[in-house]
C-alpha cells in the first residue's frame, strides 16, 4: 500500500489551531496545535509505503495504520499503487480527468480505477442519434465500452444549432454514419454498432438492444407511441431506460426499471388521473409526427444531455444513487428552476409491466383507449 492524500482536497487550509480539509459539500475542521495531522497528510504523496510514513513521523506501523484508518473513514485517502490490471496506461491517460473525479468517492480499498473498469464495461444502446448525438459523444468520453446506436434520418443543416457532433461536410449522410465517424475519432479504444432504421414498432428493437445494459431514449417520432414501443420492448428484455425530452420551455428527463417499479404505461395511466385534461392532452399528441416546430436549442440540449450522461456515469460506476426509478426531473428553461416528480407506482393493472401482461403474449403496447379505461376505473375505486 501506498497511501496518498487526495489531490482534491488540496491546499489544505489552517486558521490558528485548526486544520481545515475539503471545499464544497465535506468540509472537516481538525485540532492540530502542533501541526503533527498537517506534517502526516502533506507527507502522503503516493511514494512511502506504511514502514516507511512510520519511520518519517517517529510512529509504529500500528499508529499508522490506525491514523490512515481515520483519515480513510473521513475520504482522505487513496491507494496509489492500487491499479486495475485491466486498465493500461493510455486508459489512465485517457480518463484521468474521469479518475480524479471518481476519487471524490474512493477509499483505500475502493480505488477510483473501479469505477472507471465497470464503465468501460457497460453497453448502453441511444436511440434517436439526432437529439441524443451529444449524449452518445459524452458516453464515449466517459469510456462506455460499446454504444449501439440507432436512427433513420440524415443530417440537415437545420440539425446543426444544436447537434455538435455534425458538421457541415456531414449534411446528406444519414447520422448512423456521422456519428459512428465521430466517436471512433473521439475514443478508438470503444466499439460502436449503428443501426441505420426506422422504428415501427416493439418487435422491430429487439434486435438492435440485445446485449445491452442500459437504454437512452430520444426518439420523438410518432409523439408518445414511440416512447411505448421503446418501454414494451425494453419491458420484455428487463432493461433500465432513460427517456429525454425537450418541450417549448422545459426539459425533462425519466428513469424506469422494469419489473421493480412502474414503466412508462404506468407513468401515463398515472398521469391520466391527475386531472380531467390529461386525456385531452394525450389523445391530441398521440402518434403526431411534429415537423417545423422543433423548438431545441443548443444550452438546452446540452443541459439535457449532461443530465442524462450523468445518470448513465451514475449507473455503472456506482459511486452515488441514481435518480429513484419511476420518476422524472423537469428543469424550467425560464426560471431554471428543477421539479422532481415520483417515483409514481406500478400498477397491477398495467398491461405491459403489471399481471395483466402475463394474459398477453403480444409484446406491442396495448391501444391508448385501454389505458384511459385502467384510469377511469381506479378513478371511480377512490
Amino acid at each position: 500500500m501506498q497511501p496518498t492524500f487526495k489531490p482534491i482536497l488540496k491546499p489544505l487550509m489552517r486558521n490558528g489551531d485548526v486544520l481545515r480539509i475539503g471545499f464544497e459539500r465535506e468540509v472537516y475542521e481538525l485540532e492540530d496545535a502542533d501541526g503533527a495531522i498537517e506534517r502526516f497528510l502533506t507527507a502522503l504523496d503516493g511514494t512511502l509505503s506504511i514502514e516507511e510514513i512510520a519511520a518519517l513521523h517517529d510512529l509504529s506501523t500500528d499508529e499508522v495504520r490506525d491514523a490512515l484508518a481515520t483519515f480513510d473513514e473521513l475520504g482522505f485517502l487513496d491507494d496509489k499503487s492500487a491499479v486495475s490490471d485491466r486498465m493500461t496506461d493510455r486508459d489512465r491517460e485517457r480518463y484521468r480527468a474521469n479518475l480524479t473525479y471518481y476519487s471524490n468517492f474512493s477509499k483505500l480499498e475502493h480505488s477510483p480505477a473501479v469505477y472507471q473498469q465497470r464503465v468501460q464495461d457497460a453497453t448502453v444502446a441511444v436511440l434517436g442519434l439526432g437529439g441524443a448525438s451529444l449524449i452518445a459523444a459524452a458516453l464515449a468520453g466517459l469510456g462506455v465500452g460499446k454504444i449501439i446506436g440507432l436512427d433513420c434520418d440524415q443530417v440537415e443543416l437545420s440539425n446543426l444549432n444544436r447537434q455538435f457532433v455534425f458538421r457541415e461536410d456531414d449534411i446528406g449522410k444519414l447520422k448512423t454514419d456521422a456519428v459512428a465517424e465521430h466517436l471512433h475519432r473521439l475514443n478508438r479504444d470503444i466499439e460502436v454498432v449503428t443501426h441505420n432504421q426506422l422504428v415501427t414498432s416493439a418487435a422491430s428493437l429487439l434486435p438492435v438492444l440485445e446485449g445491452a445494459d442500459l437504454v437512452v431514449n430520444m426518439i420523438d417520432t410518432p409523439s408518445l407511441i414511440s416512447a411505448r414501443w421503446v418501454n414494451s420492448a425494453c419491458v420484455h428484455l428487463g432493461l433500465p431506460v432513460l427517456l429525454g425530452g425537450i418541450g417549448n420551455n422545459r426539459v425533462m428527463y425519466q428513469r424506469f426499471v422494469p419489473h421493480e417499479h412502474g414503466c412508462y404505461d404506468c407513468f401515463l395511466i398515472h398521469c391520466l388521473q391527475l386531472d380531467q385534461t390529461g386525456e385531452l392532452e394525450l389523445r391530441a399528441l398521440y402518434g403526431q409526427v411534429f415537423e417545423n416546430r422543433n423548438t431545441a436549442m443548443a444550452p438546452h440540449v446540452a443541459m439535457l444531455s449532461g443530465f442524462i450522461s450523468t445518470e448513465v456515469s451514475k449507473h455503472f460506476a456506482g459511486y452515488a444513487s441514481p435518480m429513484p426509478p419511476s420518476s422524472s426531473v423537469e428543469l424550467d428553461l425560464i426560471t431554471m428552476e428543477l421539479k422532481h416528480s415520483g417515483p409514481w407506482q406500478r400498477y397491477a393493472e398495467c398491461p405491459t409491466c403489471g399481471e395483466a401482461r402475463h394474459a398477453r403474449e403480444d409484446i406491442e403496447p396495448v391501444e391508448l383507449d385501454a389505458l384511459i379505461t385502467i384510469a377511469k376505473e381506479r378513478m371511480m375505486q377512490r
